[in-house]
């Protein structure tokens, strides 16, 4: 067997990808940190985001990507309407009705907008702790 640069970068480049240790708390947070960033609508950005904090905080960023992709085309419209129902309650106090037609116009987009902005950062704190504790009891199930 000869020695390969690449196949050893390669091999260190996955076990950093992978963590430092697999407990059921460091799992658990590689979940919820996924499930908060793939939560966010900043479609595009979930993968260098998860890089940034997983490699930072030496967590699973692998575990962690596949828990981003709670935005992924099949849950993405269930995720949207719940974090526009929280930040429109938090808002307005009462949550937005989603049974009539919406009205198109400049008013209507503002009031999505800032509804998804305020309700997308509380849903995936929720989804977060969510995503921690189960991970965590199934991790430690023995």
């Amino acid at each position: 067997a000869t020695f390969s640069l690449w196949r050893e970068e390669l091999k260190r480049a996955l076990r950093d990808l992978q963590g430092e240790d697999h407990t059921p708390t460091r799992l658990g947070l590689a979940v919820a940190v996924g499930l908060f960033i793939g939560s966010q609508p900043i479609f595009g950005l979930h993968l260098v985001l998860v890089l940034f904090v997983c490699l930072k905080l030496r967590l699973n960023a692998v575990l962690s990507y596949v828990a981003a992709n709670i935005s992924n085309p099949f849950f993405a419209p269930a995720l949207i309407t719940a974090e526009v129902q929280v930040g429109g309650r938090i808002r307005t106090g009462q949550w937005p009705r989603l049974d009539r037609e919406i009205q198109a116009g400049y008013g209507a987009f503002v009031d999505f907008a800032g509804h998804l902005l305020v309700g997308a950062p509380i849903t995936g704190v929720a989804l977060g702790i969510l995503g921690f504790t189960c991970t965590w009891s199934f991790v430690s199930i023995k």
